[in-house]
């Protein structure tokens, strides 16, 4: 497996691990999660976006 399937399978994990949470995240969005509970689920979702967006700087190429 070449560096960028690597890659591209780690942007991908990530990208279900966020479908995996979408649903707390609307419940959140709706009212049925305090923002006390959601805080952690709602950092670990933005380090996933951040390692998504830093994996795909690495896949285009661009530093």
């Amino acid at each position: 497996m070449g560096n960028n399937e690597n890659i591209q399978n780690e942007i991908n994990i990530r990208k279900q691990l966020l479908n995996q949470t979408d649903y707390e995240a609307i419940k959140f969005s709706e009212g049925a999660i305090s923002a006390e509970d959601y805080e952690p689920l709602k950092t670990q979702r933005q380090t996933w976006c951040d390692e998504i967006n830093e994996l795909e700087t690495q896949l285009t190429g661009e530093v």
